[in-house]
Formats: C-alpha cells, sequence, structure tokens
C-alpha cells in the first residue's frame, strides 16, 4: 500500500510535465518584450528583455541578435571607402593613359604659342589727288584748307572711309611723324600693296608706284612733299610751312610714278606757285 502511495505521487508529479511536452513538444517558451522589466524564466534565470528574443526552457536565446546602428554605419563607410579607392584609380589610369598619349595640353605652353602670335593690323589706303594745287594751303586757290583738310575733303567725296593726312612736312611735325598711327600694310585704291610698313615705306624703295587717284585712275605726276626719303623735313623746302606761293619761298616735291626715293624727294627746290598734287594717307585715329 505505501508503494502505490509514492507511485502515485510520481504520477501526479510527473503526468503534467508529460502533458505540457505534448503540446509543446519542443520545450520552448517563446517570449517577446518591449517593456524595460525584466522576466524570469523557467530555470529562474533573469533574460534582458530589452530587445525581442526567442528564448527556451533554460533561458537561452535561440535568434540572433541584428546587427546594432554602429555596425552597420561602418558597413556602409566601408562600402563608400571601396567605392573611392576604386574610382580613384580609374581616374589615375585615365589621366596616365592621356598624358602619355599627347592628350592632355599644357595650358602654360598654349598660352605661351598664343601671346608669340603676331597680331596683324588693317591695310592703309594711299592716293595722289587728282587735283593739284601751289603752294600756299591758306590762300584763296586753296580756298584756306590746309593739305590735310584737302585730303580728307576728296576721300569723302569719293566715299573712301577714314581719316586722311598729307605726305607733307612742317617744321615741328615731319610727314613721318605725322603717319606714325600707321602699322599695317599701305596699299592704293586698286589693292595693290605700295609698301609692307611704314618703315619700308622710308626706306627709299616702294613696291609699286602711289599714282593712282582717288577715283582709281592713274596719274602719274609732281607732288608736293617738302619731306626727305627717309620721312624727315627738305631743309627750307616746304613754301614757308606751306603758307606761301611767293619768293624767296621754294618747296620739295616728289614723282607719283617713281619707286624709288623720287617718289618723294627729286631734290630740285622750285617756287610754290606751280601746281602740284597731294599724297594722302589713310591713319589710324
Amino acid at each position: 500500500m505505501k508503494n502505490h502511495t509514492i507511485k502515485n505521487k510520481y504520477l501526479i508529479i510527473i503526468l503534467p510535465i508529460v502533458m505540457f511536452n505534448c503540446f509543446n513538444p519542443m520545450g520552448v517558451v517563446e517570449g517577446t518584450t518591449n517593456t524595460t522589466s525584466d522576466e524570469t524564466n523557467s530555470s529562474g534565470k533573469i533574460s534582458d528583455t530589452t530587445n525581442s528574443n526567442t528564448i527556451n526552457s533554460s533561458g537561452i536565446s535561440l535568434t540572433e541578435p541584428s546587427p546594432t546602428g554602429s555596425e552597420s554605419t561602418k558597413s556602409s563607410s566601408t562600402e563608400s571607402n571601396s567605392t573611392e579607392v576604386t574610382t580613384s584609380l580609374v581616374t589615375s589610369e585615365i589621366t596616365s593613359s592621356s598624358s602619355s598619349t599627347g592628350l592632355l595640353e599644357d595650358t602654360n605652353s598654349f598660352e605661351s604659342e598664343s601671346s608669340s602670335t603676331t597680331e596683324s593690323f588693317e591695310p592703309s589706303i594711299v592716293f595722289v589727288t587728282s587735283m593739284t594745287f601751289d603752294g600756299n594751303f591758306v590762300g584763296t586757290m586753296s580756298l584756306n584748307k590746309s593739305p590735310d583738310e584737302r585730303c580728307q575733303e576728296i576721300a569723302q567725296v569719293v566715299g573712301l572711309p577714314g581719316n586722311f593726312r598729307a605726305w607733307v612736312s612742317y617744321i615741328n611735325d615731319t610727314a613721318l611723324s605725322r603717319m606714325s598711327s600707321i602699322q599695317g600694310q599701305i596699299i592704293r585704291i586698286d589693292n595693290i600693296v605700295v609698301a609692307d610698313s611704314l618703315s619700308e615705306l622710308t626706306s627709299g624703295n616702294l613696291k609699286n608706284p602711289i599714282n593712282i587717284d582717288e577715283k582709281g585712275n592713274i596719274f602719274n605726276t609732281e607732288v608736293w612733299t617738302g619731306t626727305l626719303p627717309n620721312g624727315n623735313l627738305s631743309l627750307a623746302g616746304n613754301c614757308g610751312e606751306w603758307q606761301s606761293n611767293a619768293n624767296p619761298f621754294k618747296g620739295d616735291y616728289g614723282f607719283s610714278g617713281s619707286i624709288e626715293q623720287e617718289w618723294t624727294y627729286i631734290g630740285n627746290q622750285i617756287v610754290c606757285d606751280e601746281l602740284k598734287a597731294l599724297y594722302c594717307f589713310e591713319v589710324k585715329i
């Protein structure tokens, strides 16, 4: 009887356990907590319930915790650094390849080449006037107009644009200094080059004669200049500063049909009451 009693006690203890295992054969107790309190598992151990975990009856977590924020950031940073390194390597390879094939231009070299390029200038027109004058450009015959004014007037009549001055010298204003703004070629009305520069014009020889007038006609004639081949004033050869046609004033002159120094200076002064033409040069002012 005593043995039976003991057996019955064991049955009372074991039966609930067997029934529990039948309904939960794995013996797992799932617990998902979002509270800040601690729960006690079936073994009496305290489990941290800050994160959502699945625990068994022994209090051991069966679910690995998700990566923390710092670990995720570290992973993202590693990927970013890897991308930057790859980009840097590709850029380095492209630069090296371009340099070896001459695809990259040297900016300093390019600027140096540009600055060394010779600047071009607009050509200046020259013509010999079809009208003739005596040496007194303040007299009635010249309508009291200076040689420069006569050149400008004649150019405007035929529609030539620009500013024109006469190839004549004064004591304080030589023909060379009056034409100093000319930097390009000197050409006739028919586009034929007379000289490549002012320097060549005063060298004593021309490429072609200045024997085309403002209308485009050939006109070989004597021309008032008062100027030496180098562009300076001939001594006492400018008809008293181009204000007199009487003795004792005389003037120097040239010949429009010549390509040698006689184009501006024949060297034979004559009285200033004779009629002669003018050379008119376009100046850049």
